[in-house]
C-alpha cells in the first residue's frame, strides 16, 4: 500500500504561534483547527477538570464579541465545530466557507487574546453548571464510572493522568475568577499553540491572515511541560465496583508508552491481533468459541506522556467471571509466548493503514488531515509524525510485536469488575472511596518548554472596535455529477464520481417497512441485516472477516425505520475482491444456527443493556406510545426488538426475510468514489447481474395515519440513585416527502434543533440544569417521530419540565418563531450545503435518501432556492402543528421517590408510572 501524504507548509510568527498549512481544494471549505498545548494533566492538586471547564468558558464571547461564539459561525455556515479537552491538549475546531476565514480568525483571535474582560461571575457560574450536569450525565449512564476508578488505580498518586478530564464535583465547586485569569495568562499565549488551516487556502494567505489576526497576541509565560512517564507497574493489582449495569464488565489494563514512543505501533498492531475484531484471539476464543462473552475489545489509547493498553469484555448472563478470566490469561500467555502469525500481523496493518486513508477524505472535525496535523506538532514537534507511525507500522514483524507485547503486557496489569447493582443497595455504599495508589518516588524531572524562547508581538492591523468582520459572499454548493446506469438483471445503479482519496464506497438499499416492528417480528430487520454479515454458504463470518482485513476494506450492514442496507468501503486496489464479498454476503447467506445463537445472545444482552441507560430506554419506550403497538414504526428506535421477539425469532425467519426483502427486484445499489461509470458498473454486473428474483412480491401500504392523544401524557419509569433525570418529549410530524418538510426543519431548529435554540438556551445556558437540549426529527416514510430530550439534574426535574411546557405553549402560539430566527436557520442551512458534502459518506447518504423520498438528483443544488422561498407564515404555521402541547407524550426516566409528587403537583397531563410489569415486553 502507498504511504498516504499530507502536504503542508510550516511557519510561526514572531510571537510564538506556529501556522501549519495543509491546501486541498475540493471544496470551497476552510478547516481551523486551534490547538492549545494544555489539559488535565497540568491541573495542580485541587483544581482537576479545570481545563475543561475553561474550555467550556472559551464559547461565553469575548471582550469585543460578547455574546454565544457560535452565533456568527451558525450565520456563516460553519460545519463539524466543536472544542473538546483531553489529558495532554485542549483544541477548538470549525470548518467555514473559504470567504467566512477572515470572520472564523477574527473570532479565534479575539478569545485567544482578549477574553477575560468578558468573563465575570455569571458566565463562570454558568458553565460549571453545566460542566457538573455534563459529569452527571456521564456518571447516570452504564459503566459511566469505570474510567475514573481505571486512572485511579493505574498511575500513581502524583501522576498526570490519575484524575478524568471532568475533574471532581469539589473542585469544580471551588474554581473562581483568579483560577479564571491565571490559567488564561499561563496556557493560552501565542506560543503555546498551534494554528492548522486546511482546505482552500494557499500558504500566501495563510501567512497573511494570520500575522493579521493573530500577530499582536501575547506569547504567555514560559511553560514547564510534565516529562513522558509511563508509570509501568510490576504487579498485579485488582478492583470492583458497582453500578446500574445489566451483565458483569471485565476491563484490564496497563500502562504503556507515550504516543512517540516507537513500541506504540507495535502494540496498536497487538490490540488488534488480540480484541480487534471478529477474527481477533480474545473474540475467538470468549465470543465464538467458549460463549463466555457477547463482546470483547482491546485497544490502546496512545497519549503524550504516556498510553494505556486497554482490555474489555462484557460477560455473558449466568457465566462465570472467573472462567473469563482464566481464559484471557490462556490466551495472553499464548500470545507473549508465540507471538502473532506473519498473517494476523499483515491483515492487522492493512486494516489499520486502510482506516488511516479513510480518514484523510476530511480537512477538519476531530480526527481529518487538520487534526493529524495538529497532533504531530503539539505532541511531537512535527506535523508528519504520522508517517513515522506509518513506517514504523510497515516495518513491524511477528517478532517485533511480541518484543513489545513482553516489554509492557506482560506484567502490572490491573483488573476492574464492573458488577451489577444489586436491588436497594445504594451505589455510594457498595463503591466505598478507593484510595487509589500512593505517590510514586520516581517521578520524572519536568521538562522546559521551547516557550522560554525570546518572543516579540506586532502592532495588530485589526481595529476590533469595528466588531466581526461581515461575511457577505458564500460559495454555491458543487455536487457531483449523478449518473444512472443497469445491470442486466434490472438493478438500478446510481453512480458519484469523487476521487479524493483511491477509496469507492458501494451501498445495497432494500425496502424493509413491512418487516419492522409489529409483535414478534419486531427486530427482524435488525437481526436478519446483522446475520448477513456472520457467514455465506461458503464462508464464515471469521473468513470474512480476514479477507476484509487483506483486501484494506470495511463491510456494514445496517437497518432503519423504512430501509436495510449492505455497503463496502473499499480502498481501490482490493474493489473487485471486495465487490465479490460484498454480492456473496447479500446473496447466499447461510443463517447457521450456531450464528444464530450467538447473535441472539448478543441482541438480548444489547437490550438488557437499553433498559438499563436512561437515554436508551426512553427511546425503547416512547416509539409505542406514539404509533401505538401494531404500527411499523413502533417498535425501539434502535431496531433491536424486544427479548420475547429476539427469543422467538428463528432460521426459518430470517430466510423468509432473505427471499422477501433482500432481492433484486427490491434493490438499489449507489456508489460513489474514484471509481468511473463504465468500470464499476462492469464489475457489478460480474457480481450482481445474474441475479435473478424467484417470485413476484408485493409490498402493502403500511402507513395508516396515526392520531395524536387527546391530551397530553406522562409516562414514569424508576431509577434509584439517579442523580440526573432523563426527559422526553415526543410527537409525531408529517412525512419526509410532505410539502411543509422545510418548513417542519427549521420549526424544530428554533426551538430545540441547535445549539442556540430556545430550549437549549434556556435550559443550559440561563438557568445550567443540563449539559444540553437535543432534538431529533427523523426522516421516514411515514409520519416522523420528533423527540426532544434533556437529561436534567434530578433537584430541577419539575421545574425543567414546566420551562419545556411553557416554551412548547409559547412557541406554538404567542410567540411563534420571529424571522430573525426563521432566518438565520434558513442562512444556516443553506451556507452549511458547500461544507456539507466533503466525504463520500456524506453524498451516498443523500443519493439513498433522494431515492427513498422520491427527490431528483440535483436535489441539495435546488435547496437554496427551496429554502428561499419559505415563507415566515409556513414555519409558523409548521411549529404549531409540530409543537402542539396539547398532543405531546412525555416520558421520564428518575429517581421517583424525589420527583413523582412534584410532577403530578405541576398537572401538564395524565401522570402514568410504568412499572416492571409494563415495561416487560418493550
Amino acid at each position: 500500500m502507498d504511504m498516504p501524504v499530507i502536504s503542508f507548509s510550516k511557519f510561526h510568527l514572531d510571537n510564538g504561534l506556529t501556522v501549519i498549512v495543509h491546501e486541498d481544494h475540493k471544496a470551497p471549505v476552510v478547516a481551523v483547527s486551534i490547538w492549545y498545548h494544555v489539559g488535565s494533566a497540568y491541573e495542580p492538586s485541587g483544581k482537576t477538570g479545570f481545563a475543561h471547564l475553561f474550555e467550556h468558558l472559551m464559547f461565553s464571547g469575548s471582550e469585543h464579541h460578547k455574546d454565544v461564539f457560535f452565533k456568527p459561525f451558525e450565520l456563516a455556515g460553519a460545519t463539524d465545530q466543536n472544542g473538546t479537552t483531553w489529558f495532554d491538549r485542549t483544541n477548538y475546531f470549525q470548518t467555514v466557507p473559504t470567504t467566512a476565514l477572515d470572520m472564523a480568525l477574527w473570532m479565534e483571535s479575539d478569545r485567544m487574546g482578549h477574553l477575560l474582560g468578558a468573563i465575570g461571575q455569571a458566565e463562570l457560574d454558568t458553565q460549571r453548571g453545566v460542566v457538573q450536569n455534563e459529569k452527571r450525565q456521564n456518571e447516570n449512564q452504564p459503566y459511566g464510572r469505570v474510567w475514573e476508578r481505571i486512572q485511579l488505580d493505574a498511575f500513581p498518586a502524583n501522576h498526570p493522568y490519575q484524575h478524568t478530564t471532568i475533574g471532581s464535583m469539589n473542585d469544580l465547586d471551588a474554581a473562581s475568577l483568579d483560577d479564571v485569569h491565571q490559567w488564561f495568562r499561563t496556557y493560552y499565549g501565542a506560543a503555546n499553540t498551534t494554528l492548522v488551516l486546511a482546505g482552500d487556502i494557499t500558504p500566501e494567505i495563510a501567512r497573511e491572515k494570520a500575522q493579521a489576526y493573530f500577530g499582536d497576541i501575547p506569547s504567555g509565560p514560559p511553560i514547564v511541560r510534565p516529562a513522558p512517564w509511563p508509570a509501568a507497574r510490576t504487579q498485579s493489582t485488582r478492583g470492583e465496583i458497582y453500578d446500574h449495569v445489566a451483565q458483569i464488565r471485565l476491563m484490564r489494563e496497563w500502562n504503556a508508552p507515550g504516543v512517540a514512543n516507537e513500541d506504540v505501533p507495535l502494540l496498536e498492531l497487538a490490540a488488534t491481533v488480540l480484541g480487534g475484531g471478529a477474527t481477533s484471539r480474545l473474540v475467538q476464543r470468549l465470543v465464538y468459541r467458549d460463549r463466555l462473552a457477547d463482546t470483547v475489545s482491546a485497544g490502546l489509547l496512545a497519549l503524550e506522556l504516556a498510553s494505556m493498553f486497554v482490555l474489555s469484555a462484557d460477560i455473558r448472563s449466568g457465566a462465570d467471571p472467573t472462567a473469563v478470566e482464566r481464559a484471557v490469561a490462556e490466551e495472553w500467555e499464548s500470545f507473549l509466548i508465540t507471538g502473532p502469525t506473519e498473517d494476523e500481523v499483515l491483515r492487522a496493518k492493512t486494516s489499520l493503514q486502510a482506516t488511516f486513508v479513510r480518514g484523510l477524505e476530511k480537512v477538519g472535525g476531530l480526527g481529518g488531515k487538520a487534526a493529524v496535523l495538529a497532533e504531530g506538532q503539539v505532541y511531537r514537534d512535527d506535523p508528519a509524525a504520522y508517517r513515522t507511525d506509518l513506517e514504523r507500522l510497515q516495518a513491524a514483524t511477528p517478532a517485533s510485536v511480541r518484543a513489545a507485547a513482553r516489554r509492557w503486557l506482560a506484567h502490572g496489569d490491573h483488573t476492574l469488575l464492573v458488577r451489577p447493582l444489586e436491588p436497594g443497595v445504594d451505589a455510594a455504599i457498595a463503591n466505598r472511596a478507593a484510595p487509589g495508589l500512593p505517590a510514586a518516588a520516581d517521578k520524572p524531572v519536568p521538562s522546559p518548554s521551547a516557550a522560554q524562547k525570546k518572543y516579540t508581538v506586532t502592532d495588530s492591523t485589526i481595529d476590533r472596535l469595528r466588531g466581526v468582520p461581515s461575511v457577505d459572499q458564500f460559495p454555491r454548493l458543487s455536487f457531483p455529477c449523478v449518473q444512472r446506469a443497469r445491470l442486466k438483471n434490472g438493478i438500478e445503479v446510481v453512480i458519484a464520481e469523487r476521487h479524493a482519496i483511491p477509496a469507492t464506497q458501494v451501498l445495497v438499499q432494500f425496502d424493509t417497512t413491512v418487516f419492522a416492528g409489529r409483535g414478534r417480528r419486531s427486530g427482524l430487520t435488525a437481526l436478519a441485516m446483522s446475520m448477513l454479515e456472520e457467514g455465506t454458504q461458503d464462508c464464515d463470518s471469521v473468513e470474512i472477516a480476514k479477507r476484509l482485513q487483506r483486501l484494506g476494506a470495511s463491510l456494514s450492514v445496517s437497518s432503519g425505520l423504512d430501509i436495510g442496507t449492505v455497503g463496502i468501503n473499499a480502498l481501490n486496489s482490493g474493489l473487485a475482491g471486495a465487490l465479490q464479498l460484498l454480492a456473496d454476503v447479500v446473496r447466499n447467506p447461510a443463517f447457521r444456527a450456531d450464528d444464530l445463537e450467538r447473535l441472539r445472545a448478543q441482541k438480548l444482552a444489547a437490550i438488557r443493556q437499553e433498559r438499563s441507560s436512561p437515554a436508551a430506554m426512553v427511546n425503547r419506550v416512547l416509539p409505542q406510545l406514539l404509533y401505538g403497538e401494531e404500527h411499523p414504526y413502533g417498535a425501539p428506535f434502535s431496531g433491536i426488538g424486544t427479548e420475547q421477539s429476539i427469543g422467538s425469532l428463528t432460521s426459518a425467519d430470517l430466510f423468509y426475510f432473505h427471499r422477501e426483502v433482500v432481492r433484486p427486484d427490491n434493490a438499489t445499489i449507489f456508489v460513489v468514489g474514484a471509481t468511473a461509470p463504465e468500470t464499476i458498473v462492469t464489475l457489478l454486473d460480474n457480481t450482481f447481474g445474474d441475479w435473478m428474483a424467484t417470485s413476484a412480491v408485493a409490498h402493502p401500504d403500511v402507513f395508516a395515519a396515526v392520531a395524536p392523544p387527546s391530551r397530553p401524557r406522562v409516562f414514569l419509569i424508576h431509577r434509584a440513585d439517579a442523580i440526573q433525570s432523563q426527559i422526553a418529549v415526543g410527537a409525531l410530524a408529517t412525512p419526509t416527502s410532505s410539502p411543509d418538510c422545510l418548513a417542519t426543519q427549521i420549526a424544530h431548529g428554533v426551538f430545540a434543533g441547535t445549539f442556540t435554540s430556545r430550549l437549549n438556551m434556556n435550559l443550559r445556558e440561563d438557568k445550567r440544569w443540563t449539559y444540553g437540549v437535543r432534538g431529533m426529527l427523523a426522516d421516514a416514510l411515514g409520519q416522523r417521530p420528533l423527540v426532544i430530550s434533556a437529561p436534567v439534574q434530578t433537584d430541577r426535574t419539575a421545574e425543567a419540565i414546566r420551562e419545556i411546557s411553557n416554551e412548547l405553549h409559547a412557541v406554538s402560539s404567542h410567540r411563534p418563531p420571529t424571522q430573525e430566527e426563521i432566518d438565520k436557520l434558513r442562512l444556516q442551512q443553506i451556507r452549511t450545503l458547500p461544507g456539507s458534502y466533503e466525504t463520500s459518506g456524506a453524498v451516498l447518504s443523500t443519493l439513498s435518501s433522494n431515492h427513498l423520498y422520491g427527490r431528483t438528483d440535483d436535489h441539495a443544488v435546488h435547496l437554496k432556492d427551496r429554502l428561499d422561498a419559505l415563507t415566515d407564515a409556513e414555519v409558523t404555521a409548521a411549529a404549531k402543528a409540530l409543537l402542539e402541547p396539547e398532543t405531546c407524550t412525555w416520558v421520564v426516566v428518575g429517581d421517583l421517590s424525589k420527583i413523582e409528587q412534584p410532577l403530578r403537583a405541576l398537572g401538564i397531563g395524565e401522570v402514568i408510572v410504568l412499572g416492571e410489569e409494563e415495561l416487560a415486553g418493550i
